[in-house]
């Protein structure tokens, strides 16, 4: 059988004027048994024609989701904000939903999971969250895990662990869940740092760190490629 399509968004880089991507995450997929798809943004009808090639999506990192994606205006100047890629993103998830194709989503692709099925962000967490609040944008290198996350999701202990050590590089969080998603990670300030779908009948999982850049990252990337395996349909 051949190797699992897996869809890797990237990011827009300004100075380059064009798009990057960290070589981490297309090397965990290749790592896990998956053959990385570098994705560019591209209008709609191409998204469609473009996510029928693929067997899993992984959503990465990057700049701040417009917040008219969740109905508000801008409260502060948003970081490498990118509308194309917004678009483009929102289109993915929603082509690949009702196909129940696997799905991560890392940091910013975790609230572009939320965004895309209907839910809502914190624009920016310092503002509405108190001052027990963790350091969630870390100055530490991306390689050292800064804080604590509890799971609260079997499904998702089972890869990780009920308690395990995370990176944080963020400043934007999930504020409301859409009724189709369900959380499975808290940081403890409350913050939610994993989602899943509920049930059995997909493979979906968001998180708001980044494990391509943890030693005890790959099981993610390997359960994204088994799932996709699993999904690519005889030919």
């Amino acid at each position: 059988m051949r190797r699992p399509r897996i869809g890797i968004t990237m990011a827009r880089d300004a100075d380059y004027q064009g798009l990057r991507l960290r070589d981490e995450l297309w090397q965990r997929v290749l790592a896990a048994g998956g053959l990385p798809l570098l994705l560019t943004p591209m209008p709609d009808a191409q998204t469609a024609e473009l996510s029928e090639l693929l067997d899993g999506l992984l959503l990465s990192g990057g700049g701040d989701p417009h917040p008219a994606l969740f109905g508000e205006l801008p409260r502060l100047a948003l970081r490498g904000g990118d509308l194309a890629r917004d678009a483009f993103e929102m289109q993915l998830i929603r082509e690949a939903w009702p196909r129940r194709l696997p799905m991560l989503g890392i940091c910013r692709g975790m609230q572009m999971l939320c965004l895309a099925l209907g839910g809502a962000l914190y624009q920016d967490i310092r503002l509405c969250c108190g001052e027990d609040m963790l350091a969630h944008d870390q100055q530490a290198p991306r390689q050292q895990a800064t804080h604590c996350v509890t799971v609260c999701t079997p499904q998702l202990a089972v890869l990780l662990g009920e308690k395990l050590m995370v990176n944080s590089h963020h400043h934007q969080a999930v504020r409301s869940l859409p009724a189709c998603l369900a959380p499975a990670a808290y940081a403890p300030d409350g913050i939610l740092e994993a989602l899943l779908a509920p049930g059995c009948s997909r493979w979906l999982y968001g998180v708001q760190w980044h494990p391509e850049a943890l030693a005890g990252g790959q099981p993610l990337f390997d359960a994204l490629v088994r799932a996709a395996a699993e999904h690519i349909s005889p030919r």
